[in-house]
């Protein structure tokens, strides 16, 4: 007979939590930083120069080549994460796809041995089978369909925070590339 996965609950609920590599998160942190350190700057009126970057003062540093070189690193964190972003959406697809299978095993066993009840030759002894069986297969179906409709404003909030979250490093940049590239 067809099952649900023991963990399906469970399952369903990681789904929701998306798989996001340690690589993403922290360029979207290091791009986030940077880009805000930058604009936070050009905003309180600080120049290159005044910063101090570990330690080292940056007054005798070749500005142009500096600003080339921050739009440089930017550029280059924003194509890691888009790669990565990527990677992370394909084996979230992977992961979707392996429980919407479990799903439809259980979802097309359902139907049927619904399609076998309704059947006007079976009798009444092949019914009582049936009906144990698809009794079983339907409270499967509906663990699923019960926890869908429970969590449906937080997949909504999810999308939406998945949405801000990789859109943010992306408009930060820009800002503070324009920033870098206008001047003060």
């Amino acid at each position: 007979m067809a099952e649900l996965p023991q963990d399906f609950e469970k399952s369903f609920l990681d789904l929701m939590d998306e798989y996001k590599s340690d690589q993403s998160s922290k360029l979207k942190r290091n791009i986030d930083i940077l880009s805000f350190s930058i604009i936070a700057a050009n905003f309180i009126g600080l120049k290159f120069a005044d910063i101090k970057f570990l330690g080292a003062d940056l007054k005798n540093v070749c500005q142009p080549h500096l600003e080339i070189l921050v739009v440089f690193i930017l550029l280059f964190w924003l194509s890691l994460l888009t790669g990565y972003i990527y990677k992370d959406e394909k084996h979230n697809k992977e992961r979707k796809f392996l429980l919407e299978k479990s799903i439809k095993v259980v979802s097309e066993y359902r139907e049927i041995q619904k399609k076998a009840l309704e059947d006007k030759k079976n009798n009444e002894q092949m019914k009582t089978l049936i009906h144990g069986r698809f009794n079983d297969v339907d409270n499967q179906y509906q663990i699923y369909c019960n926890q869908l409709e429970r969590t449906k404003e937080a997949r909504v909030s999810q999308k939406i925070l998945k949405y801000v979250e990789y859109i943010m490093p992306y408009i930060l940049s820009v800002i503070a590339i324009v920033i870098i590239i206008i001047g003060e």
